[in-house]
């Protein structure tokens, strides 16, 4: 490679890593700062046939899935290294998104499971990932 060709591919994989990290970031912000405030939204307008336990236990999945995808996060990152986790984190909480959108209580539950994963993991990986 000559120098030039160097560093392209370094600005290009700082962009990438930056991206990939914003990415986490918004996932973050998504799940707890929109999803949790729709408690109310969730028990008058979709599931209004359900008990308000079942509710609450909706909006807190990712709170306990997050803190199990933060304890596993650790050795899988070791073991497949840390950006490999941040991108495997990114694609499972787009796929939690897409999951949480559709109006099927089972597969929401899933969607918000798979959120949770993904941002605990994402709290773990990303200040390493950075640094």
């Amino acid at each position: 490679m000559d120098i030039d060709s160097e560093s392209q591919y370094s600005r290009l994989y700082c962009t990438g890593a930056v991206l990939n990290a914003s990415i986490g970031f918004l996932f973050t912000n998504l799940c707890f700062g929109v999803y949790n405030s729709l408690q109310t939204f969730f028990q008058k307008e979709l599931f209004s046939n359900y008990s308000q336990s079942l509710i609450t236990f909706i909006v807190t999945i990712p709170f306990l899935s997050g803190a199990f995808g933060s304890i596993i996060a650790v050795p899988i990152a070791g073991k497949i290294g840390r950006r490999r986790l941040l991108m495997a984190a990114d694609v499972i909480g787009i796929l939690g998104v897409i999951l949480s959108l559709i109006n099927v209580l089972f597969v929401m539950i899933l969607g918000r499971l798979l959120i949770g994963l993904s941002i605990g993991a994402m709290a773990v990986v990303i200040p390493l990932y950075i640094v």
